[in-house]
């Protein structure tokens, strides 16, 4: 499986045709959701999180958001997670929102990644760094609208901002913006 999973990895890469990479994330990313699959998948380290963060940041909105759909998976277990960091992640993901249009569908996945990073409590501060970043979320936040079930599309904010706190540097940052965490709190005790 090994070798196949190299092979997989590697129609991930620029030079292959676009319909070539979206039918190999497919593949990958439902290789993410079983536990020992996912296991086999995180062994292939940097090179699988180097050839994701490549597809993160592509122009091809289908395999970006294919991408973070995996890279959401993964995040639950830690090697991954160092790894991200290690590249950077948390400006990748800074540089994608400042291009992003409002109410895009690759929020809530953004969100959702941060949400597991921020659960390894001493990546917190590097996702705090990143003001501008969270400042585009907040916006996103309060500017979602609730759906029929009651629930936001970007529901794991809360749970982001909960993670955060978890860490002085986070409470430092929740502190220092407090003025927009009670508008959020507010819709989270109204909602259903």
């Amino acid at each position: 499986m090994e070798n196949s999973l190299k092979e997989l990895i590697g129609l991930l890469s620029v030079g292959h045709k676009e319909e070539v990479r979206i039918g190999a994330i497919d593949l990958l990313t439902g290789l993410t959701v079983g536990k020992d699959e996912k296991k086999k998948v995180c062994e292939q380290g940097s090179v699988l999180v180097d050839a994701l963060i490549t597809c993160l940041k592509d122009k091809n909105e289908t395999l970006a958001i294919k991408s973070q759909t995996a890279l959401v998976n993964l995040t639950s277990e830690e090697e991954i997670v160092v790894l991200l960091m290690k590249s950077s992640i948390v400006q990748v993901l800074n540089d994608i929102v400042e291009g992003l249009p409002k109410s895009s569908e690759r929020f809530p996945l953004i969100i959702a990644l941060l949400c597991n990073l921020s659960r390894h409590g001493d990546h917190s501060p590097e996702i705090v760094k990143s003001e501008s970043l969270l400042k585009r979320l907040f916006e996103e936040y309060m500017n979602d609208p609730i759906d029929k079930s009651g629930e936001k599309s970007l529901e794991h904010f809360p749970s982001l901002m909960m993670n955060l706190a978890q860490n002085e540097d986070g409470r430092n940052y929740l502190k220092a913006n407090k003025e927009k965490l009670i508008p959020i709190l507010i819709t989270l005790f109204q909602s259903p």
